[in-house]
């Protein structure tokens, strides 16, 4: 039985944001998602726990550093050849840690930042979101439509994104191995299951026929390959996801 995983990714510009700011932002996005994000049965607690991504992972919680968040965010700069670089921002890896801690992990909700990076392009800044991982390959139940969704949108919004799309992937396989369309074009973006482009980029662009799209409220478009778990057994599905490759590679980023 294949176990697919799910990715949302938002992605901008290169910009000098403050570690402060970057702290507030951050701390907003996880006030968002744990309105959004429903706790797995059984489980007692759950609370944020952070990592710096360059620093070997150092775990802790968010409530340590409530009160000097800033400094927190300072220690997670990008380190190069044993050196900070600015030029790579400030990385975070945070996940929604549940009690007790030995089970549902496939229902854990997995956050990766970079930001604060002024590398003029909109694909070195980014927020990434998962429920599970390849390690623990995400519980069913917890990939539905609504809340990747809702967590993309809601990450596009807070982090001011440029374009942004939830992937699927079959760990170690090519799209077209994972669906079984040798049609289907190779790229990062997997078989996308959504992707939002801004409204300067949307409006260089057509949505593919047969692909639900909707204005967010920055005058951006997202355009969806189904309004539920993006299957890719279902050859309407991958149908539809392939027109949205195939936009997301011609017109992603900076090609846009």
């Amino acid at each position: 039985m294949n176990i697919y995983n799910y990715e949302g990714h938002c992605r901008w510009a290169g910009n000098e944001k403050t570690p402060q700011k970057i702290g507030e932002t951050l701390i907003d996005t996880f006030e968002f998602l744990s309105k959004i994000y429903v706790k797995p049965p059984g489980c007692e607690d759950a609370f944020w726990i952070l990592a710096d991504i360059d620093n070997n992972y150092r775990p802790a919680l968010l409530s340590k550093y409530t009160e000097n968040f800033t400094d927190y965010i300072k220690s997670a700069i990008c380190i190069y050849e044993g050196e900070p670089d600015p030029m790579g921002g400030y990385r975070i890896y945070s996940s929604i840690t549940l009690r007790p801690r030995n089970i549902q992990r496939g229902g854990i909700l997995n956050c990766y930042l970079c930001d604060g990076s002024p590398v003029t392009n909109s694909n070195v800044n980014y927020f990434e979101f998962e429920v599970g991982n390849s390690t623990f390959p995400p519980d069913p139940d917890r990939v539905t439509y609504s809340f990747y969704r809702d967590a993309l949108l809601g990450g596009i919004s807070i982090w001011a994104a440029d374009w942004a799309y939830v992937r699927c992937s079959l760990y170690g396989s090519l799209p077209a191995e994972a669906c079984g369309d040798p049609t289907f074009p190779y790229s990062g973006f997997h078989m996308p299951w959504m992707c939002y482009l801004s409204a300067e980029r949307a409006a260089k662009v057509r949505a593919p026929a047969g692909i639900a799209t909707e204005r967010t409220p920055d005058g951006g478009l997202l355009m969806t390959a189904a309004e539920t778990r993006l299957d890719p057994q279902n050859p309407e599905h991958m149908e539809r996801s392939k027109a949205l490759a195939e936009l997301l590679i011609e017109h992603s980023g900076d090609r846009c």
